[in-house]
């Protein structure tokens, strides 16, 4: 019985080192930590790759070095979601805001966008700012911002603010609430 196996003194390179370096031992390699900046492109999500040339291990016998393969892991934003290219928010309005329509401050990744609130609009009611979401990696355009609204009652009302919200509600009539007027009617109701 024959066996063939690479040489435990060469490493199968046809030369035995006499006096090997004490930082290599022979092997010609040496580990080296190095920091290197790294640009991150616009719009990378979650578990992408960026690929840097030459930067990976030395290549064996004088060859070339190796790539570097770095995993990008995103943080979560507190106020934003991703959704592909699109980011969603939710943006809280008064009901004075929400019954008379307005012109609110949208948060965006550049900045506040003003945005016309229509008259009526009602709580988890979703809108759309075109172009103002996750900038597209390697090409053109952006995804878009998704917001939805939502009605914040205010709380520790005054005498006076207490007075007038009971005022205004006794001058609504049922004409006014659609929603709640449809679901008392389909089960009979008043």
């Amino acid at each position: 019985m024959q066996s063939t196996s690479v040489c435990p003194d060469c490493r199968g390179a046809g030369k035995i080192i006499s006096n090997p370096c004490k930082k290599c031992r022979g092997t010609g390699n040496v580990n080296v930590t190095e920091t290197i900046e790294v640009k991150i492109p616009a719009g990378i999500d979650n578990g992408n790759r960026i690929s840097i040339r030459g930067m990976g291990n030395a290549g064996s016998n004088g060859g070339a070095n190796g790539d570097l393969y770095i995993s990008v892991n995103v943080r979560p934003h507190t106020d934003f979601v991703r959704d592909g290219f699109n980011i969603k928010c939710n943006v809280p309005i008064s009901i004075a805001e929400a019954a008379l329509g307005a012109k609110i401050k949208v948060p965006s990744l550049d900045g506040d966008v003003d945005f016309t609130l229509p008259e009526g609009t009602q709580t988890g009611t979703s809108f759309t700012v075109r172009d103002k979401g996750i900038p597209v990696i390697n090409g053109k355009g952006r995804g878009d911002l998704i917001f939805t609204v939502t009605v914040e009652t205010p709380k520790n009302l005054n005498r006076e603010q207490k007075e007038a919200l009971m005022k205004f509600s006794n001058m609504c009539t049922s004409s006014n609430y659609r929603k709640k007027n449809r679901i008392f009617n389909f089960f009979g109701g008043n």
